[in-house]
């Protein structure tokens, strides 16, 4: 029986409820998914920024040896 009404309710026209809830769920799904790609380009950029101190702190580092060494060259 259940399922017959299922059937039947699927054949006619969504209800004014049902189209609420549809387009509120859709809704929010297109605001999540925006977000995720907000998040995931977030991931990205700190990644970068990441890798870009790591450079800089070796780069600091070799030049205060580079510095040590001159100082005892003299």
């Amino acid at each position: 029986m259940v399922h017959a009404m299922f059937t039947a309710n699927q054949t006619n026209k969504p209800t004014e409820k049902e189209r609420k809830v549809r387009d509120e769920y859709e809704r929010k799904l297109s605001e999540m998914q925006k977000e995720m790609k907000r998040l995931q380009s977030a991931k990205k950029e700190h990644a970068r920024l990441l890798r870009n101190q790591t450079q800089h702190e070796n780069q600091v580092k070799a030049l205060k040896n580079d510095l040590a060494e001159m100082k005892l060259a003299k």
